[in-house]
């Protein structure tokens, strides 16, 4: 994970279980338009993430606009 807090910027990369990945993309919203490289994209709040085909890899990218705070605070 890298975090630039000047910008507001996250990035970073994740494994899980492949049987977790049901699980996790429900409380997550899909939007086939940002989908890169064969993954697929889905949104919460200020997050986006990146599932890879096999279900088992995510890249994740959260970006704040420069005068917001964080979704929920």
């Amino acid at each position: 994970m890298t975090n630039d807090l000047d910008l507001n910027i996250s990035n970073g990369a994740f494994q899980f279980d492949a049987s977790d990945h049901d699980a996790f993309v429900a409380h997550l919203t899909r939007t086939p338009e940002d989908d890169r490289d064969g993954s697929a994209a889905y949104t919460y709040k200020d997050w986006t993430f990146w599932i890879s085909p096999d279900k088992s890899r995510c890249r994740f990218h959260m970006r704040l606009s420069r005068n917001e705070t964080a979704s929920g605070q």
